[in-house]
């Protein structure tokens, strides 16, 4: 019945049939017709049925001698007979305008959580970056360092063959003998100064 503009996009809602007195939609207007037949306007004294609320009022006053105050099977606000409905002629324009937003309002929610979804299955910008603008690299702390270092020289001293262990042993003594030598040198020196100091 109605269509419904929507940004560059034009939504166009469809009505189906529906009841006014229980809000029941249907398929075709002539389902509806049955079932207003069935539900609402059938006599409750006899299995008779009508085609609107009003004969079935007048045929239980006359035939029946019932006053029947309320539709039967109607919601509480749309049970009384001051309205002629037949399908959907009668139905009041408010009524009316009322379905068409409601429709409107789960139309919108279903393409609102379409939505939804596809941007919760976009990659997220640290997935797209893999962590590296936000997190440092581990070679830059000072840690790391140490612990390059360490591993390093642990590195070192599980590759060292035979032969090479026999020589940084020699290079070790050689330079301990150095040293021992530079500090006998040194004995050596400062000795002769006190003996030059204590002849003058």
């Amino acid at each position: 019945f109605f269509q419904h503009k929507m940004g560059k996009k034009r939504t166009q809602v469809t009505i189906k049939p529906f009841c006014y007195f229980c809000d029941e939609e249907f398929e075709d207007t002539y389902k509806l017709n049955q079932h207003q037949k069935e539900s609402h306007y059938k006599c409750p004294e006899c299995p008779k049925k009508f085609s609107s609320s009003l004969g079935m009022k007048t045929h239980a006053a006359k035939l029946h001698k019932v006053s029947v105050e309320y539709i039967p099977g109607a919601l509480p606000t749309r049970n009384q007979f001051d309205l002629v409905i037949m399908g959907m002629e009668g139905v009041p324009q408010s009524i009316i305008e009322d379905k068409y937003n409601e429709i409107l309002v789960s139309s919108k929610k279903l393409e609102s959580s379409s939505e939804d979804e596809t941007h919760c299955n976009a990659p997220d910008a640290e997935d797209v970056t893999g962590g590296y603008l936000s997190e440092k690299s581990p070679s830059s702390s000072p840690q790391s360092k140490l612990e390059l270092k360490k591993i390093s020289k642990e590195e070192k001293r599980v590759k060292l063959s035979p032969t090479e262990k026999s020589i940084e042993k020699k290079d070790k003594k050689a330079g301990f003998k150095a040293v021992f030598q530079s500090s006998q040198s040194i004995e050596e020196i400062l000795s002769l100064r006190y003996c030059a100091a204590q002849t003058n």
